[in-house]
């Protein structure tokens, strides 16, 4: 009987509260009045469907994005650029393990967001699927477009 509450105590403990926390979102601030985001291509990462994500969470949010592959070729016209990261893990397939989105006015961080695994149950599904309630998160003083 010992044993059998001694597992159930540390199955509760397994699945509540040990969990990491979502890093803080900084939201990007309407008062900017942001229409266009440079988007600094970051080729390190190896997830096909992050940089489409990316720039679909600024669509939504009725910002156009450009793509520039390094800062040399940042086109002369962005006040706002982005930069993102994305790590990978392998548990049968590839998984996001932790990313984030940064944006820059100026060379000085104006908003940004972070994603971290949040479980093992988690771990399937597209990185869009993990970044798209972050950006609009991000983007939340930003009218939802249809």
């Amino acid at each position: 009987m010992e044993k059998i509450i001694l597992l159930a105590v540390l199955a509760m403990a397994m699945v509540s509260g040990c969990a990491p926390q979502q890093p803080p979102i900084s939201p990007l601030g309407a008062d900017l009045a942001v229409q266009t985001v440079c988007i600094e291509k970051n080729q390190t990462v190896q997830f096909e469907d992050f940089l489409p994500a990316v720039e679909d969470g600024f669509a939504r949010h009725g910002i156009a994005s450009k793509v520039y592959l390094d800062p040399g070729d940042m086109p002369k016209d962005c006040d706002y650029t982005a930069k993102y990261t994305a790590e990978r893990g392998w548990d049968l397939v590839f998984y996001l393990k932790t990313a984030s989105v940064t944006v820059y006015q100026d060379k000085k961080k104006v908003a940004g967001l972070g994603y971290v695994l949040d479980g093992a149950f988690s771990k399937f599904g597209s990185a869009k699927s993990k970044i798209d309630p972050r950006m609009d998160e991000m983007l939340k003083d930003y009218p939802l477009k249809k």
